[in-house]
């Protein structure tokens, strides 16, 4: 019975094998399942290329929801629909993830871009391309780093931002950072390319002032949108984020009895809210007794002599200086990146007067250099008498003062040469006085827009995933997705037995 037995088991197994149906099922299945794990392993590929490339699989697991971006922000956004922005990364987007906060930058962007039809996100590749930059170059010396982040509008406006401005910065230690700003920086850009709510430069009238117009282009090259404001009559914009009074001859208005303006007093007020102040005068301004007082509450005086450093000049006479700079003082931040180039421009102050700083410390105002002579420079009086050493040609005094852990400032920027923005001087890269003067307005250009977006802050750059969070993850990993291939396996097994 044991031999039939073999014999009957041994015919079962040749015909089974002999099967061809039973032959191509089980071919079928392992080519199915082949295919299956291919087809994962395929989708795995492309999803992550396409996840690198365009973002549209980011999920913002962060404790604070730290580059996402909230329908309300959309809806204040409304406004901006008539236009279309395109967010510039200066290196190709599969880089961007090489670093935390150039990531966090970038899925932010990439959040207006999946919420906002017309927000979009590219690249240019300045290394490889390195002509790309150069259309966003504001002046001989300013730069385009892989790490800035562009905004664009069609008609090619646009706003440059370091890394950085997107982060809040540690009070103490400026390199470390504290909070996400991202939301509200992308936000306030949109709004300002949209033409509503641009930075506003307002140049004084009603004092015989005369009208830079090279120095107008240069603020409206910096985005700025550049107006006139009589004080005797009106307040300036409250958007101005600077204030320029060029070559007056006659005096502002302080206290008076006729009921006019206070021009002194609307100056005051308008510093005091973060504004800042640029001042150029010459050694032929008359005596301005009134804004003169005012000026030496920020430390600042003018001079009523003729410079002359034939040591450092660009003519002959000596009356074009090219000026020295400091290297120390928040003056000498205004040039310190053109100070970095290995062949500077010179800097040149025709026709100027010395501009004294009356302090460097008090009341919170701090009085620093921006321009210089050399020491052997002459200060030349109306009566021929000259004084010999070395003279500031422009100073910048700084207020600081703190208001809700944030410190704010408030500037005054005195310049000895009204010939210094001259457009000789600043439509030509030959010359460093061009940047000087933009270095200036991005110091004073801090974003103002009806917006209210709130840090997003964060201790560490980590995701921050819960206690119920990984235990779901676990499950679904760990158990759930092996006990679904186990049972898969055995329901084929016992389909496979019963043929």
């Amino acid at each position: 019975m044991k031999k039939n037995a073999g014999h009957k088991e041994g015919r079962q197994m040749k015909q089974n094998h002999n099967n061809p149906e039973k032959l191509r099922r089980g071919s079928l299945s392992l080519i199915l399942s082949i295919a299956v794990v291919v087809l994962v392993i395929v989708l795995n590929v492309v999803l992550t290329a396409l996840s690198g490339l365009y973002g549209g699989f980011s999920i913002d697991m962060t404790s604070d929801d730290l580059f996402s971006v909230s329908d309300d922000t959309v809806a204040q956004l409304g406004g901006t629909a008539q236009q279309t922005y395109t967010i510039y990364f200066c290196k190709p987007l599969d880089q961007l993830n090489q670093n935390s906060y150039s990531q966090l930058v970038y899925s932010c962007a990439k959040e207006f871009a999946a919420k906002m039809e017309n927000v979009k996100v590219d690249y240019l590749d300045i290394y490889k391309y390195p002509g790309l930059a150069e259309k966003y170059k504001r002046s001989a010396s300013d730069t385009v780093l892989s790490s800035d982040v562009i905004v664009e509008n069609r008609n090619g406006m646009y706003r440059k931002y370091a890394l950085d401005a997107f982060f809040v910065h540690d009070s103490e230690d400026t390199s470390k950072f504290y909070a996400f700003n991202g939301e509200f920086k992308f936000a306030s850009a949109f709004l300002q390319l949209a033409g509503l709510y641009n930075p506003v430069a307002s140049f004084t009238t009603g004092h015989g002032e005369t009208e830079p117009k090279a120095l107008m282009q240069l603020f409206e090259d910096a985005g700025y949108t550049v107006k006139t404001v009589n004080l005797k009559e009106e307040r300036p914009d409250p958007y101005t984020k600077v204030m320029v009074i060029c070559n007056p001859i006659y005096d502002f208005l302080g206290e008076n009895t006729d009921g006019t303006q206070n021009e002194i007093s609307v100056i005051d007020d308008y510093l005091l809210d973060q504004g800042a102040l640029m001042v150029f005068c010459s050694p032929s301004t008359p005596k301005l007794p009134a804004l003169a007082e005012y000026l030496e509450e920020w430390g600042i005086a003018f001079g009523d002599t003729v410079i002359k450093d034939t040591a450092s000049a660009a003519s002959a006479d000596g009356l074009s200086v090219i000026a020295t700079l400091p290297t120390e003082g928040v003056g000498a931040s205004l040039h310190s990146d053109m100070r970095a180039l290995s062949s500077q421009p010179i800097v040149v102050a025709k026709n100027a007067t010395p501009v004294y700083s009356l302090f460097t410390e008090k009341n919170q105002r701090t009085v620093s250099s921006v321009l210089s002579t050399t020491k052997s420079a002459l200060s030349i009086a109306s009566d021929g008498t000259e004084s010999r050493g070395q003279y500031d040609l422009m100073t910048l005094s700084r207020e600081s003062r703190l208001k809700d852990e944030e410190t704010l400032y408030s500037y005054v920027l005195a310049c000895g040469s009204v010939d210094f923005a001259d457009d000789s001087y600043l439509t030509k890269n030959s010359y460093g006085n061009r940047d000087i003067l933009y270095a200036a307005m991005k110091a004073f250009n801090r974003d103002m827009v009806p917006l209210k977006i709130n840090y997003r802050y964060f201790d560490d750059n980590s995701l921050s995933v819960s206690t119920a969070q990984t235990n779901g993850w676990l499950i679904a990993l760990g158990v759930a997705l092996p006990a679904v291939v186990l049972l898969a396996g055995a329901v084929v097994y016992v389909r496979r037995r019963h043929l």
